[in-house]
């Protein structure tokens, strides 16, 4: 399984590296830059992609809109629990899911291991 961690926050970068630290059999990537993150999902296969919604530069819908995978099942990071982002992630046919922040480790694992069935 191969996994790709997009946020613009190096501290939720790094908490991210620590849960997926002891994950046998998956590869983790993590980007900062969602600029990057739109080729590297659009170079490599990803079975999972965690997406901050609020980034600079790009957003996660302008990232989602840029990809050319459908493959991938995306899961939403947000702070928003509700209004109009919160919407906006809920009728969106391209994400799978919404993970709000903080994002604690159960929640990823819980993520991966329905994707792995």
């Amino acid at each position: 399984m191969k996994i790709l961690f997009v946020d613009d926050t190096e501290d939720n970068i790094n908490l991210f590296q620590l849960y997926m630290k002891s994950s046998e059999g998956i590869e983790c990537v993590f980007e900062t830059d969602p600029e990057k993150s739109v080729d590297l999902i659009n170079d490599e296969n990803f079975d999972i992609i965690f997406l901050d919604i609020e980034m600079p530069i790009l957003d996660g819908f302008q990232v989602i809109e840029k990809i050319k995978d459908d493959k991938s099942s995306i899961y939403a990071l947000t702070a928003h629990i509700s209004g109009e982002v919160f919407e906006r992630i809920k009728r969106h046919d391209r994400i799978k899911g919404i993970i709000t922040k903080p994002v604690l480790k159960k929640k990823i694992i819980e993520v991966i291991s329905s994707e792995a069935v």
